[in-house]
């Protein structure tokens, strides 16, 4: 189940409360489950309570949205509201594999389609909106990998070699470009660690435009020293702005 809300209640604030739709599975009472996405590290956690308008239930299916009362176990003994956010999955224990780098097929949408004006090259970096998450993503062309290959062969690894590969791998990409209303194969680099299958759908956007759409076609790996420079994520601010005086 993708998380789409999470709260808090209790006055020890020991229960944590998460809404959802549920994709796959059953969800029963008292089930243990995991919760996956943005680290490495899987949290275990416990179903405590169901409830579905109102009504408490024994268990969900697929195409139920509920809301689950969860509890932290083994290594998640004090689970707050700040360990879950939205985009999150809860899951069977082992049910979901966390990948940080997949391919996928990607159609790039036209002018007309309300797409991009303009074609993008090696390393674009839009949002990836897929199940409830966003998930910012460096988009790379096979071409591109396939050849940094070559070079790491070529190449030494002092500086003076390291300098010539990427001054020829900078100069290689500049003759790789995606137009708009290409459909094209795309190496995909995700800022954090994700729940990810094959055939898993999402969309890609700018801001508040879409820009295209894809569908993950392998889930290449997981690996944790893998980052995107420059991104972070941060917590929703909450409550209204103060006024300057």
């Amino acid at each position: 189940m993708p998380i789409e809300h999470v709260y808090e209640i209790g006055k020890d604030k020991k229960s944590v409360i998460v809404t959802g739709r549920v994709d796959q599975g059953l969800m029963k009472l008292g089930a243990d489950a995991e919760l996956s996405g943005f680290s490495t590290k899987k949290l275990t956690v416990k179903v405590s309570g169901i409830e579905m308008y109102h009504k408490t239930l024994e268990e969900c299916m697929p195409g139920d949205s509920v809301g689950a009362s969860i509890v932290g176990t083994g290594d998640t003994t004090t689970l707050t509201k700040d360990n879950v956010e939205r985009g999150m999955v809860l899951s069977a224990p082992g049910a979901t594999e966390l990948f940080n780098k997949v391919r996928a097929q990607v159609y790039v949408l036209t002018k007309e389609e309300g797409g991009r004006h303009t074609a993008f090259g090696p390393h674009y970096r839009p949002q990836l909106f897929f199940r409830c998450a966003d998930v910012t993503a460096d988009l790379n062309f096979p071409e591109s990998e396939k050849f940094a290959g070559e070079l790491n062969k070529k190449y030494g690894k002092d500086a003076e070699d390291q300098k010539k590969k990427e001054s020829e791998l900078k100069e290689f990409e500049k003759t790789l470009v995606c137009m708009p209303g290409d459909n094209r194969d795309l190496l995909l680099t995700l800022a954090y660690p994700m729940p990810i299958e094959k055939g898993l759908k999402f969309t890609i956007r700018e801001g508040k435009i879409t820009v295209g759409w894809g569908v993950v076609t392998e889930c290449v790996a997981l690996d944790p020293k893998v980052s995107i420079e420059g991104v972070k994520r941060v917590k929703p601010v909450t409550g209204k702005p103060k006024k300057k005086k």
